[in-house]
């Protein structure tokens, strides 16, 4: 009797004259012998590998033959320490030796019965590494669709297999050895990025198309779908759209685009308010702290520009155009506030604004009566530069007591607002009197010292109130050009640490006052105008023109009016109006004509890259502060509901009145079971916080925490307030329901 023994295994041998058939000399060898004992009838058993297993049908059917059929064949593979999962095999086998390697290869492809032939013979045909490489390509573009799949696998042996692929015990092995497979997967990252321009999705970007119509697994397919996802906030005003992309990015590549998402929240914000209304100075000074200087004041931290250039550095995207909308975002800005505050100036600065240049010392005195008080003059000292250096101040332990927005005058220039701020009055009731004397007229009863040295300054120095000026920030400004944030800052710092080498927080008060800031001029916007009449004078400074002569004629002032109504370059301060804007009709000897105040995109000379002079956000809104020793002391919060009856089944305000005294920093407030959140830089005093919310129909009150937390004098804190939330029918869906049930019944 002959047995044919169907497959080997590992642990085969030859014994009792048993034949292994491995080879083509003993596959000749086992016919032989197997014609010789079906006639001698001998017993013979001859064990057969799988690649020559089917040669041997013409015997099978001979009745003096048996075959046994061996089913387990996940044995011998174990015995291998192999599976049938072709990449942990290929891992296993390719960390051996190269002589094992080609052992355990051999002996893989006569056991593997579940892969197509086809597929098995590539593998024999194939290097081990050259084999894994076109596998892994095909594993990660079959994610592709089938025509992408075929460009992609062109020359690529594998390229019949896309359905092969497709196995999802394949794909978990892949992401489980991701981290092992690094560098093949990089080689086909390459692949792609070279292949790109064949594939029509890398052609024409469908942002909500394109994470389903990829593999998730490389690199390029990230960043292509980051730079043109960022690239359509150049077209898109829907910040929150893209924000909702990018979010759908993290659910197919693992990551942290946290920058990403911040930098789309700022986005919003930064517009805020644009295309508004603001109906007074108290609504323009909020957005100009709130908003403008966040996102805007250059010397204070990084804008919204430089936010847009980094984004734009990091992920490879060209955001010109949103770049120039935020710019033009700003020029409209202060377009809009120049026309309100050129408008409304006499209403602005009247008496009872205490903002006003000419009230501010008045305003100081209630806060210095128990000590020495340094008045330190910083001229042209803007808003953002301030923010910078106050908390400098706070280190050394002088403690704002009174931070709050001053606004200059027009023009914005020390010739007429220093007069107004030393003085306490408006420029032209003070017209002819020197400052010093003015500042120590306001100050009466008083021991006053002009100090023209800082080494005169110390704790113990005699007197009560003591004035001294930094006047070279304006010349900074003036004509330095390409200025660099640091060098200002650090510029104005050196002078401030040596006057706080020689006094104290304990010995003296402090009082940080200026006369106008300074406005960025953007070259391409600039405009310059030279204007020249031989009958007048002229006075050219920064972003104003003052017209005068030595003497007054009505006939000529008359001509000159007329041929000003059509200029667009700059707003017209007739001597009509002078009183208006506490301008002088004389000045010394001269007749004043006219003052004219170049609106922004103009300038009347060649200049350096900032000015003054004329009606901007950053000439305007001034700093003016008061220090101590005292720590400002929290006060406790509390809330008001403002409205909480919320109708069902569309966006409803709830909104609540935030009653604070303190200044508030980084603040996060939480709606805890409605999933809201919001941040805000500061809130300083009371604020409306306004949270939509859609709510479904229920019977009964909603109840939820408002949860806020804030950071408060170097403190964070947490408090919590229940709140409870109505909610009533849809009127209009109601209706609408109605309708359409009694239309069914027709």
């Amino acid at each position: 009797m002959v047995t044919i023994v169907k497959y080997q295994q590992n642990d085969d041998i030859n014994e009792n004259g048993d034949i292994l058939v491995n080879s083509i000399s003993t596959y000749i060898l086992s016919r032989k012998k197997i014609r010789e004992n079906l006639k001698s009838k001998n017993n013979l058993k001859v064990i057969v590998s799988k690649k020559y297993a089917n040669y041997y049908l013409d015997f099978e059917e001979n009745k003096n033959v048996k075959v046994e059929e061996r089913k387990k064949i996940m044995m011998n593979l174990t015995s291998l320490s192999l599976s049938k999962n072709i990449i942990k095999d290929l891992l296993y086998v390719k960390n051996k030796e190269k002589e094992e390697q080609n052992q355990l290869k051999k002996r893989y492809l006569e056991f593997q019965e579940d892969y197509p032939s086809e597929f098995l013979n590539i593998l024999e045909k194939t290097s081990l590494d050259e084999f894994f490489e076109f596998f892994l390509e095909g594993l990660i573009f079959s994610k592709y669709k089938e025509y992408n799949f075929n460009i992609l696998m062109e020359n690529n042996p594998l390229k019949n297999f896309y359905k092969f692929f497709q196995n999802k015990i394949f794909e978990q092995t892949f992401i489980e050895n991701y981290n092992l497979l690094l560098g093949i997967i990089e080689k086909i990252n390459a692949k792609l990025k070279r292949t790109e321009k064949k594939i029509q999705m890398f052609n024409e970007f469908q942002m909500d198309k394109f994470l389903g119509d990829i593999s998730g697994y490389l690199n390029f397919e990230k960043e292509f779908y980051i730079k043109n996802v960022l690239e359509e906030l150049n077209l898109r005003v829907n910040y929150m759209e893209i924000k909702g992309y990018i979010e759908l990015l993290t659910e197919k590549f693992q990551g942290n685009y946290e920058d990403i998402l911040v930098f789309l929240e700022e986005l919003k914000e930064a517009k805020e308010l644009h295309g508004k209304s603001l109906e007074n100075i108290e609504e323009w000074i909020k957005y100009y702290r709130d908003i403008y200087v966040k996102y805007n004041g250059e010397f204070y931290r990084e804008t919204i520009e430089e936010k847009i250039k980094s984004i734009e550095k990091k992920y490879g995207a060209n955001l010109n155009y949103l770049k120039e909308s935020y710019k033009k975002i700003y020029l409209d800005m202060n377009e809009k506030f120049q026309n309100y505050y050129f408008e409304n100036y006499g209403n602005i600065y009247n008496i009872s604004n205490k903002r006003c240049l000419d009230s501010l010392l008045i305003e100081s005195k209630k806060y210095i009566e128990k000590k020495k008080t340094l008045y330190l003059f910083i001229d042209c000292l803007r808003y953002d530069l301030w923010l910078n250096i106050k908390n400098d101040l706070k280190v050394k332990g002088f403690h704002c007591q009174n931070d709050d927005m001053a606004i200059s005058g027009i023009p914005t220039v020390t010739k007429y607002c220093k007069k107004m701020l030393y003085s306490g009055k408006k420029y032209n009731q003070e017209l002819n009197r020197d400052n010093q004397k003015n500042f120590i007229e306001v100050f009466q009863n008083r021991n006053i010292k002009e100090i023209k040295n800082i080494d005169e300054l110390g704790d113990n120095i005699e007197g009560d109130i003591f004035l001294y000026e930094i006047l070279d920030i304006d010349k900074i400004f003036h004509s330095i050009k390409d200025l660099d944030r640091d060098y200002i800052y650090l510029t104005l710092k050196s002078k401030l640490d040596k006057i706080f080498e020689n006094i104290t927080p304990e010995k003296f008060n402090l009082v940080i006052m200026t006369d106008h800031g300074a406005l960025k001029l953007y070259n391409e916007n600039l405009k310059s105008i030279n204007f020249k009449n031989g009958d007048y004078e002229i006075e050219n400074h920064g972003r104003y023109i003052r017209i005068y002569s030595n003497f007054y004629n009505e006939k000529k002032y008359l001509e000159t009016k007329e041929s000003f109504k059509e200029c667009k370059e700059f707003y017209t301060i007739s001597r009509e109006e002078m009183l208006k804007y506490s301008l002088p009709l004389m000045e010394g000897l001269k007749e004043n004509y006219f003052f004219l105040i170049y609106k922004n995109g103009y300038f009347p000379k060649a200049t350096g890259e900032y000015n003054h002079g004329g009606i901007s956000l950053e000439e305007v809104m001034i700093p003016f502060g008061i220090f101590t020793n005292e720590v400002p002391k929290y006060k406790d919060i509390s809330i008001e509901i403002q409205e909480n009856i919320l109708e069902a089944n569309k966006i409803s305000d709830f909104k609540i009145l935030l009653k604070n005294e303190n200044q508030l920093n980084n603040v996060t407030i939480f709606l805890q079971f409605q999933k809201y959140k919001n941040t805000f830089e500061q809130i300083k005093g009371n604020k409306i916080i306004t949270i939509p919310l859609n709510l479904e129909e229920r019977d009964g009150s909603l109840k939820d925490n408002l949860i806020i937390e804030f950071e408060v004098m170097g403190e964070i804190k947490n408090l919590k307030f229940p709140v409870e939330i109505q909610v009533k029918e849809n009127k209009g869906k109601k209706l609408s329901k109605k309708l359409k049930e009694s239309r069914s019944l027709l």
